[in-house]
């Protein structure tokens, strides 16, 4: 499993098929792609039936930037305030993600051989280097460097991600040999953890390097390469058996440990360093409402 080197070179104008490019050489997203995104958000956003209100919805990731390739997402992100839905952030994240995930899965939707990948973020998280372009008020949130210089390191990218990849197969090599009750709640806690570990090692290395830090693009290989579904579907099986009658009779518990540290570099500034609150605010009073209007949402 190895990292595309081709992957991660930067184009000479952000991806045609979605973005216009003004008189000016400013690029403004196409009214048809921005309405069709819009309809998929509000769409997901029903589904979710939750009362919490839609702050915006964002495009960003390669398609709001210079480094998208033929296989690159448009990455849509919905912005809501976690608190709005209950107290408990990480339950709040682990269901959105699921249902995220599964809406994903589950419609396959793409625009121009393109496919375009839901994902509700809070309104509270850090902002992160790359392109991002609001949908809802048709503006730039940051815009994007065409001239940001790509360096990271391969090797190290390759040798996380295989090694996070094997820790996985061996939690599923686990949960196909022991099925009891107990086991499958030892699993359970292990492989949460393991996730939970993973998903602060991209936030950690995002804040402080940027959309090419060793951290995030070990996450895209795993995602890219269903690992980190893989990882869910584990959580979620191990979580059933723990309440399932015991299907088997004098079942022998073995002792187990696994290890839910990932051995990367993070390091003490990672957990230290002061960061800026993530803000949508928008001051201009002339903003454009098709989008909020669209949600049926107060202004």
């Amino acid at each position: 499993m190895n990292i595309e080197e081709t992957k991660y070179k930067l184009q000479s104008t952000l991806m045609p098929i979605i973005w216009n490019k003004e008189k000016d050489g400013s690029f403004k997203l196409n009214p048809k792609i921005r309405l069709k995104l819009l309809r998929i958000a509000k769409q997901f956003y029903e589904d979710l039936g939750i009362k919490a209100n839609l702050k915006d919805v964002i495009l960003t990731g390669s398609g709001a930037g210079y480094n998208y390739n033929t296989q690159s997402d448009i990455d849509l992100h919905l912005i809501i305030d976690f608190n709005d839905i209950n107290s408990n952030l990480e339950l709040v994240q682990d269901w959105l993600l699921n249902k995220g995930g599964r809406w994903n899965e589950k419609h396959n939707i793409e625009l121009k051989e393109h496919p375009v990948e839901i994902y509700v973020q809070n309104a509270k998280d850090e902002n992160i280097t790359g392109g991002m372009y609001s949908i809802f008020y048709d503006k730039w949130i940051q815009i994007p460097n065409s001239e940001e210089e790509i360096e990271y390191d391969e090797n190290k990218v390759n040798e996380i991600s295989n090694s996070l990849s094997e820790k996985i197969n061996e939690f599923q090599q686990f949960l196909e040999t022991h099925r009891s009750n107990k086991q499958a709640e030892k699993l359970y806690d292990a492989a949460k953890e393991f996730k939970k570990n993973i998903r602060t090692y991209r936030k950690n290395s995002l804040a402080n390097n940027g959309l090419y830090s060793i951290g995030n693009l070990v996450f895209k290989q795993l995602r890219n390469t269903g690992y980190l579904e893989k990882l869910a579907d584990i959580i979620n099986k191990s979580y059933d058996l723990m309440f399932l009658e015991e299907n088997r009779e004098n079942i022998q518990e073995q002792n187990f440990m696994f290890s839910n540290e990932i051995e990367v570099p993070i390091t003490k500034d990672d957990y230290n360093k002061e960061r800026k609150p993530f803000s949508f605010e928008v001051s201009e009073k002339n903003y454009i409402l098709e989008g909020r209007r669209l949600f049926g949402l107060n202004h």
